[in-house]
């Protein structure tokens, strides 16, 4: 029968036995049911019994009850103690459990990491996979993105510049050269309306120099003329004047001139035989060609002297340079910050990221749990922990919190703790109050009782010792073996 069964039958049970021994006793003789001596013996074991039990019981509720002081003074212990009780808890807790040497011992023994990791991710997958949170999820990335413009711009411009050194560096100026003129080659072949732009350029820039080309020739007609002896002069000028040719008519031909189609058609076809010379030419056949275009009449030195110095103006021009500093001119002008602010507020974009978050948690979360697996890791992350744990001062936490406890929480705090032992001293009392009665009535009865008891419990505590040194022989003899 378990103990609070037990207890309770003793708690009802006691006293009606006093008051069944009481009648045995007391009733008149003439009416009693059994002799005079065995009612007296019952009572008194009766009574005796009920002392025992009951002023166990008494001292048991003493230690919580009355809950506050009453007008006489008369407190609970336990209540009266509180803030000492708190203090020693404290520090008991403090220095026996919450110690550092403690802490790495719990956090080794739960195997914290692995599963503050599991729990983790498991959050993070299914926070990242609800829709809700989508737009919630581009909206911090937009407010992180503005919040912090300039460190990103530098962290940006410091790739954007390794990339762009890179790329170039990667890059063979003669191939690129070529390259281009084949895909150029290939426009005109394939798509010859769509690479008319590029005489758009060049006429504008015809049309807009006619008023000065114009004047240069009008200029230099006269020039001529005057330059001839004197009939030649005259008869120039006449035939100029019969003409009636001004510097107007000569912009008016020339504007009419780079209008028309013919015109038009004779520069494209011009800049594609330009595209298709020029596409598998280096720069040393450029100078060569050069030369020959100037002069057939110079010496060899002269043109092999030409040759060179025109080769060596290419060598001198850095292409990588100049490929370098056009597409930083062209990432430039993109602001990619504002950009992917923009991108990341339309509402077609709002799952872009939660869904890459979800593509990417799985193997971002097992190569988190690779690294933490390793023993170095573990040791480093539990320091870190115990030192957080360190830094919440648990000790007078705990003080503080065990101080505000009300009375009766207490009360329910040590019966959860020791209420089998509160039972157990309570019909320890009622046994010994008993035993109390029988040395009342039959002393060598009682130290019969006593001794046997006596012995009972002085076999049990000789047993218990021999048990705990073989325990420790052998645990001395497991360290010896593994030591050698």
């Amino acid at each position: 029968m378990p103990l609070h069964q037990i207890r309770n039958t003793c708690l009802f049970g006691l006293p009606l036995l006093l008051i069944t021994a009481s009648l045995f006793h007391f009733l008149p003789l003439d009416t009693q049911l059994i002799s005079t001596r065995w009612s007296e013996y019952f009572y008194i074991v009766a009574l005796t019994a009920n002392i025992g039990y009951f002023t166990n019981y008494v001292a048991i509720k003493m230690l919580f009850k009355p809950h506050q002081p009453t007008a006489f003074g008369r407190q609970g212990l336990i209540p009266k103690n509180q803030p000492k009780l708190a203090a020693a808890l404290s520090a008991t807790l403090s220095k026996h459990f919450l110690a550092s040497d403690h802490w790495h011992e719990y956090l080794e023994k739960a195997d914290l990491n692995s599963k503050l990791m599991n729990a983790v991710e498991s959050y993070c997958q299914n926070w990242a996979q609800d829709p809700q949170n989508a737009d919630k999820i581009n909206q911090l990335l937009a407010e992180f993105i503005s919040a912090n413009k300039a460190p990103i711009n530098r962290v940006l411009d410091e790739l954007q510049h390794q990339l762009i050194t890179q790329l170039t560096d990667s890059i063979e100026p003669e191939a690129l050269l070529k390259e281009s003129f084949t895909w150029i080659e290939k426009q005109f072949a394939e798509r010859p309306g769509q690479m008319e732009f590029l005489i758009e350029p060049v006429i504008k820039t015809i049309a807009g120099n006619v008023p000065m080309i114009a004047s240069h020739l009008v200029k230099t007609v006269d020039r001529h003329i005057e330059n001839q002896d004197t009939i030649r002069r005259s008869v120039a000028k006449a035939a100029r004047w019969s003409a009636n040719i001004t510097e107007d008519d000569v912009k008016d031909y020339l504007f009419s001139m780079v209008a028309s189609a013919e015109f038009r058609r004779t520069l494209f076809e011009g800049i594609e035989t330009l595209f298709q010379t020029y596409k598998n030419r280096t720069p040393e056949t450029y100078a060569v060609s050069h030369y020959e275009n100037v002069s057939h009449q110079n010496s060899e030195y002269s043109r092999t002297k030409h040759t060179n110095v025109v080769s060596s103006q290419f060598e001198n021009i850095n292409f990588k340079k100049i490929i370098q500093d056009f597409i930083h001119e062209k990432v430039a002008a993109i602001d990619i910050l504002e950009l992917a602010c923009q991108s990341l507020l339309k509402p077609l974009n709002s799952r872009v990221i939660s869904n890459l978050l979800a593509d990417l948690s799985p193997s971002l979360f097992q190569w988190l749990k690779s690294q933490m697996a390793r023993p170095e890791v573990n040791k480093r992350i539990n320091q870190q922990l115990v030192k957080l744990i360190e830094h919440l001062d648990l000790r007078d936490i705990i003080k503080e919190k065990a101080s505000q406890f009300s009375p009766r929480k207490m009360e329910s705090i040590f019966h959860s703790m020791i209420s089998d032992q509160l039972v157990f001293i309570e019909l320890l009392g009622a046994l010994l109050g008993a035993l109390s009665g029988i040395a009342l009535i039959n002393l060598k009865a009682f130290i019969l009782l006593a001794l046997t008891a006596g012995s009972f419990y002085g076999a049990d505590i000789i047993l218990t010792r021999i048990k705990h040194r073989r325990q420790i022989n052998l645990s001395l003899g497991e360290a010896d073996v593994n030591k050698f």
